[in-house]
């Protein structure tokens, strides 16, 4: 491998790092994870994904011609000084430095993204498509996403650009939101969102909604998943709660529309494995809530790249950085 040039791409999760190795065309030649290390406030995480990289091509990296590391984040990140502004569940401190991190290591151009930013940009560069705009919204156990504008990553004044799970949609449930708001868009379309809806309408005990899903809630067994597969046993509640999730998705995509009118929206996370269920009628709302004009370019499909999206998002940033 040592003769070419390589783009490294890591995404770091709370429970794995996933890493991967580039060509300058952005092909994807090797990919691995490795357990992420929080202990001692994850000192270790950034030489842990050194050290990996060092065993894949078998030498110290510093004998490698490396073009670039980039590195996707759990968390906000200051673009200026590639520093996140914390990451609680890697167990780093406001403002820690990832570029010095790695370049205690290796002397190479190291970029820092936002993990929800690089799936974005990654599923973006890998569409296969002539869209130059593209919003990726992520239902998982939360709601992220990322915007990219004419084939660049929007990342805003500080960061906050592409929080997309903390759009205001909600003024019926108002279930508090981790960011201490109530209405966001994650407390009403992430995993755990579904949840709390369902068992919002247990605890009305409203006949209407009379569903095998009562015994779930009461065993504390509910899961996302668990209501997607009643609402195909066409079970009332589940499918109401679809309606319902899918009405603020909707709702988000029809002003994310009007703000930065891309050509294509890209579904992914866990949550979106429920299929056509859900996306259909997604689709449905957004063609009767959105403006005409920012509708009738509108595209609105599932994302492809899964796990392997940060690292392509991460790898791109630095092609992007390589190429100007």
């Amino acid at each position: 491998m040592e003769q070419n040039k390589y783009i490294l791409g890591v995404d770091i999760g709370g429970t794995t790092c996933k890493c991967g190795i580039f060509d300058l065309n952005l092909t994807l030649l090797e990919h691995f994870e490795i357990n992420t290390d929080t202990s001692h406030n994850g000192q270790n995480i950034i030489k842990n994904i050194y050290t990996s990289f060092t065993k894949y091509f078998d030498e110290p990296l510093t004998d490698i011609n490396i073009a670039g590391i980039g590195i996707g984040v759990p968390g906000p990140v200051d673009h200026t000084n590639e520093i996140i502004r914390g990451a609680i569940n890697l167990g780093w401190p406001d403002w820690y430095n990832v570029s010095e991190q790695m370049k205690k290591y290796i002397n190479t151009k190291v970029i820092v993204l936002n993990d929800a930013n690089a799936a974005a940009l990654g599923e973006h560069t890998q569409s296969n498509s002539s869209h130059e705009s593209s919003v990726l919204i992520t239902l998982g156990t939360g709601v992220g996403g990322g915007i990219v504008l004419n084939n660049q990553l929007i990342t805003g004044e500080n960061g906050a650009a592409g929080e997309l799970g903390h759009m205001p949609v909600d003024t019926m449930f108002n279930f508090k939101c981790n960011c201490g708001l109530t209405g966001c868009l994650e407390t009403v379309a992430s995993a755990t969102g579904i949840v709390n809806i369902a068992k919002y309408y247990y605890e009305q005990n409203d006949e209407k909604y009379s569903s095998s899903l009562y015994n779930l809630i009461e065993t504390d067994q509910l899961t996302a998943k668990e209501v997607f597969d009643a609402a195909k046993q066409n079970d009332r509640l589940a499918h109401h709660i679809i309606d319902i999730i899918s009405l603020y998705i909707a709702k988000a995509i029809s002003m994310i529309s009007v703000t930065v009118n891309p050509s294509l929206v890209l579904i992914g996370g866990g949550v979106s494995r429920a299929g056509d269920i859900l996306m259909n009628r997604i689709k449905k709302h957004v063609g009767s809530l959105t403006f005409n004009r920012a509708y009738e370019e509108l595209t609105i499909e599932y994302a492809t790249l899964l796990n392997q999206a940060g690292i392509y998002g991460a790898a791109s940033i630095i092609k992007t950085s390589i190429d100007s």
